[in-house]
């Protein structure tokens, strides 16, 4: 239930449940927000169109499946994700709203860190290209690569761990509280958060990273977007099809940035874009919007 100064608005969030679906049928809906492009979503499209309810839709990572034309609005988690996929995709209308950080306020939890490291926190899969980042870090035998993450490729897992074997500067941690992930982001020993993806549709990893104080090597299209938003150089943009040279000489300019990077500026500067409250702010606004147009 959202609360505005001169509106209350019924808000049904469907995630794919039919029960859910049939249950909110009984209120009188003002807008429907799907945070899932799956099928059950396109299948009831028709259903809010016929009941003349506007339909909010998030959508990620391109999507390239099932009818949007009957949505009234598609929300976009960054500028770069809804100019590559509004290339293949009918939309009426379509906003940026970003998420918001819910990590900062978590206390820091200290994790043993006697040198200098690189830092990827992130879900392990084959797009984050960890096996690369693992892979350069025989060229960098001073400085340190702590990994954490949650595994949701066993295989790509084990072939990392394979790599690393007798590379004595690289830690693994497994999945991390917010306090420790906290205390590895904003530690002076962290020189950045390396997480060289191939593909993104916003990077909340880099904006925790950078709200914590700590620069970023990642995906170029996230990394000039917060760029633009700090108005000063927050990282170092790795390209699609960036080779493993390419990654090594991004990995050297990260350890030249952190010597000089604007630590205060950035971090006041994410963690006022990307709060709660300005995400609830737009939110509210665009669903009053869309509501009130209908």
């Amino acid at each position: 239930l959202a609360l505005s100064n001169d509106k209350s608005l019924f808000l049904a969030v469907i995630n794919g449940d039919m029960a859910a679906l049939s249950r909110s049928l009984k209120y009188d809906i003002d807008v429907v927000h799907s945070f899932y492009t799956g099928s059950i979503f396109h299948e009831t499209l028709d259903l809010w169109a016929h009941l003349q309810i506007p339909v909010l839709a998030n959508i990620f990572h391109g999507a390239k499946v099932g009818d949007y034309s009957l949505v009234d609005l598609a929300i976009f988690p960054s500028e770069f994700e809804m100019k590559r996929t509004i290339k293949h995709t009918f939309y009426k209308n379509s906003a940026v709203i970003s998420p918001c950080v819910d990590t900062l306020n978590a206390k820091p939890v200290i994790v043993a860190t006697p040198r200098r490291y690189f830092c990827y926190i992130a879900i392990i899969e084959k797009r984050k290209r960890l096996h690369m980042l693992i892979i350069a870090m025989s060229k960098f035998p001073d400085i340190d690569l702590h990994i954490a993450g949650i595994e949701i490729d066993g295989n790509y897992l084990e072939l990392c761990k394979k790599l690393s074997q007798g590379i004595d500067n690289i830690i693994w941690h497994g999945t991390i509280s917010d306090g420790e992930k906290v205390f590895l982001l904003s530690n002076d020993e962290c020189i950045g958060l390396t997480i060289p993806s191939e593909n993104e549709s916003f990077g909340i990893s880099y904006v925790e990273a950078l709200c914590f104080g700590s620069p970023v090597l990642g995906f170029a299209p996230a990394v000039a977007e917060f760029t633009a938003i700090c108005n000063t150089e927050v990282g170092i943009g790795v390209e699609q099809n960036a080779g493993q040279q390419e990654l090594e000489l991004s990995m050297e300019s990260l350890v030249e940035l952190s010597s000089h990077f604007d630590k205060k500026n950035v971090t006041q500067k994410m963690r006022e874009y990307f709060s709660y409250d300005v995400f609830a702010d737009k939110t509210i606004k665009t669903m009053l919007k869309y509501v009130n147009d209908k």
